[in-house]
């Protein structure tokens, strides 16, 4: 099933011979919220180069503090109403890390997502790239290898939008 508001839902139904049942699928969020429609102008962007050199480039305008090309940018009082924009379970392993989604860009199939990371152990911690990854991102980046003790980084991550 798929609603005007770009939602998609998967039913698993059993045929039975018995009577029929409405089901009646209700938004948990506010209903003047809307998932933004996607951009042509991303679009165009997403595929006028290779995949790789848009990663670099979504990267390289994300790390200067520049929306790509046809990006949204999403302000913070909303990046909590996109689950693309929220901090991945697998981020903090150790509670002396705190963590927050600090921006987000929204485009055609891609989004970008900017996590400040901040250490509140008395010791440096090491960022490695690869534990960022996950099915749905696509690139990471990062702004330092390693956090000082009280000290913060950022973590820029590509997403695809789904």
């Amino acid at each position: 099933i798929s609603t005007q508001r770009g939602r998609h839902f998967s039913l698993r139904m059993l045929p039975k011979a018995i009577a029929g049942v409405t089901v009646r699928l209700i938004p948990s969020r506010s209903p003047d919220f809307h998932m933004p429609k996607r951009s042509g102008s991303a679009r165009r962007f997403e595929r006028a180069s290779s995949y790789e050199m848009t990663l670099i480039h979504m990267m390289r305008d994300v790390m200067l503090g520049r929306a790509p090309p046809g990006y949204m940018a999403i302000s913070a009082q909303h990046l909590l109403r996109f689950s693309i924009f929220q901090v991945p379970a697998h981020v903090t392993k150790n509670k002396q890390v705190s963590e927050r989604v600090i921006s987000g860009f929204l485009g055609d199939q891609l989004a970008v997502r900017v996590i400040r990371l901040r250490n509140h152990q008395h010791h440096a911690i090491r960022l490695v790239p690869s534990d960022w990854y996950t099915p749905i991102v696509s690139a990471v980046a990062l702004s330092q290898d390693q956090i000082p003790a009280g000290a913060s980084a950022l973590v820029y991550e590509v997403v695809r939008r789904v």
